[in-house]
């Protein structure tokens, strides 16, 4: 973390190459596992303001305290009173855990060149989302004895309006040895992981087609889904972000608090997070009277056919919805009704769970 490779490597913005440095392990493993053993210590609390650390103030991590976040707990207690999945539930409201049992040796990464090439990109988002409280920081010292410092990224994605949209994201999987905490989630502890295919939407699609009325598609994206969730307490010095000045030079060290793009475990964790909003989102809009009810005499006699080859109340509703990661689409026949259906289910996402889309 010299100060002087930061400085060159944003003087040399067309070479990124300068911001290639050697992976460091700064605490030795003979050193430090006799002392601590697989114990974190948290020395967020023990830095002065010059980052020197004040052992006495040391403490063990507390992994029993929670981080809040801005959902609907009540709600979600309300509408996810039959769901199943009783486990994202609590995870929701008492934060991620990405289950991986990695080594707390102090790692310190080398970012990747997006982050160097897009460093504005970086402090603004950085600037944005401390002001949010997804942040601790910063520190001058490492928060942690015993973290992982990980790389940042950048990627452009161009939308279809043709603007610009920055991903930033890290790497949960460096420095690919088998012990980063990407690779040390044990996948198999969770549910299996089901995803929607484009299929699924063009033979539902195809399904309420066949009652002779249009159908109209609709999709509603959340906001920052997964930084919507903060991380277990045990887990965040895992996620350690490094950043450094562009004009001093100087590093800041941040605790990221939420969870992030790319990090390995969160494909399965909200995609339960999904199900459950479509659990919700579906119940709310097929107990409406137009679905249950229909005023249009065609659909009333479509319903009964389904019904009479087709007990299950799916295989005869007017709306079918799924969720994609953080995109949510959905199905429904007939304009006032595809409407109305957006509308349930937008309320049901932004009022009764409490997350942004």
């Amino acid at each position: 973390m010299a100060t002087s490779d930061a400085r060159t490597d944003f003087k040399h913005a067309g070479k990124v190459g300068h911001r290639r440095r050697r992976t460091e392990r700064v605490i030795p493993v003979e050193v430090l596992k006799p002392l601590i053993g697989n114990v974190v210590l948290d020395a967020q609390q023990a830095q002065t303001k010059d980052g020197d650390i004040e052992w006495s103030k040391v403490v063990v991590l507390d992994t029993t305290a929670v981080e809040s976040n801005a959902m609907n707990h009540a709600g979600i207690a309300r509408v996810g009173r039959n769901c199943g999945d009783k486990e994202i539930l609590c995870e929701m409201k008492n934060s991620i855990v990405d289950t991986s049992e990695c080594d707390n040796i102090l790692r310190v990464s080398p970012h990747h060149n997006g982050a160097v090439q897009e460093h504005k990109q970086v402090s603004a988002m950085l600037k944005k989302e401390a002001e949010l409280g997804y942040y601790d920081g910063p520190y001058r010292s490492v928060p942690f004895i015993g973290c992982r410092v990980l790389p940042l990224n950048v990627v452009i994605q161009i939308r279809p309006d043709g603007t610009v949209k920055y991903r930033i994201c890290r790497d949960g999987g460096w420095d690919h040895d088998g012990d980063s905490s990407n690779d040390c989630i044990d996948i198999s502890q969770q549910p299996q992981l089901v995803l929607v295919r484009i299929q699924d939407f063009a033979l539902a699609g195809a399904v309420l087609r066949s009652a002779d009325l249009k159908v109209y598609f609709w999709v509603i994206d959340l906001v920052g889904a997964y930084r919507q969730l903060t991380k277990a307490t045990k887990d965040v010095h895992k996620q350690v972000m490094l950043r450094f000045d562009p004009g001093t030079g100087d590093p800041e060290l941040w605790v990221d608090l939420r969870c992030y793009f790319g990090d390995r475990i969160m494909v399965h964790k909200f995609s339960r997070v999904s199900n459950f909003i479509v659990y919700c989102a579906t119940e709310k809009v097929w107990a409406r009277d137009d679905h249950t009810n229909p005023a249009e005499p065609e659909l009333k006699e479509w319903i009964t056919r389904r019904r009479k080859t087709m007990p299950e109340a799916e295989q005869s509703s007017l709306m079918y919805a799924a969720m994609y990661i953080d995109d949510i689409g959905g199905i429904s026949i007939g304009e006032e009704r595809a409407n109305r259906d957006y509308d349930d289910a937008m309320e049901t996402i932004e009022k009764d769970i409490g997350m942004e889309a």
